[in-house]
């Protein structure tokens, strides 16, 4: 499935560093059932706009991901 997502820091605050930006791309290119992501840009609102593709059967262990690495996604 192709998801379009707002991804920011669950408990801690988002920085927009380079370095913080490296590190969410490497994250979501090595979470399970994830392929072509592309980190968009800055979201308005805070946080990252994203889009990768997600496998229907890995949705579970993929927020489990983004919340053991204080990520969540946001709308």
């Amino acid at each position: 499935m192709h998801q379009y997502q707002r991804l920011m820091r669950r408990k801690g605050e988002t920085t927009h560093t380079s370095d913080e930006r490296m590190q969410l791309l490497a994250l979501l290119q090595g979470a399970p059932g994830v392929a072509n992501v592309e980190i968009v840009g800055v979201h308005p609102k805070g946080g990252y706009r994203t889009t990768f593709d997600l496998s229907a059967d890995s949705i579970d262990s993929f927020l489990a991901l983004l919340d053991a690495n204080d990520w969540m996604s946001a709308f």
